[in-house]
């Protein structure tokens, strides 16, 4: 935090200011900066989450362990194919 406030000066002041820090606000606290969401991009760099997390799902509600294996070898699977792709993905935005 000490590193962000040496930065970003009194701009990251003012944003821990507005911003919780635990329980999120249901209106906007910070300006919008008049960007549109990413969702695609979002949801492609989360996605290794999301697997982590229906993995630990699956393998809850049937304890398992094939099932668990399963979904965290498709899950690993997916994290590589990701980590493959993307590279090629960065390089035909630049073209």
């Amino acid at each position: 935090m000490r590193r962000l406030e040496q930065t970003y000066g009194d701009r990251f002041r003012e944003y821990c200011r507005r911003v919780p820090r635990l329980l999120p606000s249901l209106r906007p606290r910070v300006a919008a900066d008049g960007e549109l969401p990413r969702w695609r991009q979002a949801f492609w760099h989360e996605a290794f989450q999301w697997g982590l997390v229906a993995t630990l799902a699956a393998f809850a509600c049937t304890l398992s362990d094939p099932v668990g294996y399963m979904f965290a070898c498709a899950t690993l699977l997916f994290l590589a194919l990701q980590k493959l792709v993307q590279p090629l993905l960065i390089r035909m935005r630049r073209t």
